[in-house]
């Protein structure tokens, strides 16, 4: 074989060679994002789920919240108009007595003016 020949096909397979590891170094770094980014997507997995199941926690709180302030707004509703009930019967009497004492002789009223 040709000596000059010889040198182009030893460059040429030099060239290819750096080439070949050039991408092989590529391929590897491509293999070492790959592994980090598979570990940050378990990681933050993980993490989703953590959040998932406090929002589930918070939600159920806060549902327990929502009947606890229904139950006591009835109750407060409820009392309410229990007290207003009363005040209620108790003006009912007090209009009752004073139209009896109208009743009985303007001139009582009429002499305290």
């Amino acid at each position: 074989m040709d000596q000059e020949l010889k040198a182009y096909l030893d460059r040429r397979f030099e060239e290819n060679n750096q080439r070949f590891d050039a991408i092989e170094r590529e391929v590897q770094e491509a293999r070492d994002e790959n592994h980090k980014t598979r570990i940050l997507v378990e990681k933050l997995d993980g993490d989703i789920k953590t959040v998932a199941e406090g929002v589930v926690g918070v939600r159920e709180s806060l549902d327990q919240h929502r009947e606890e302030v229904r139950r006591e707004l009835r109750d407060l509703r409820s009392q309410t108009q229990a007290v207003l009930r009363t005040h209620e019967e108790r003006l009912s009497g007090h209009e009752a007595r004073i139209r009896k004492l109208e009743g009985r002789g303007g001139s009582l009223i009429g002499a305290a003016k």
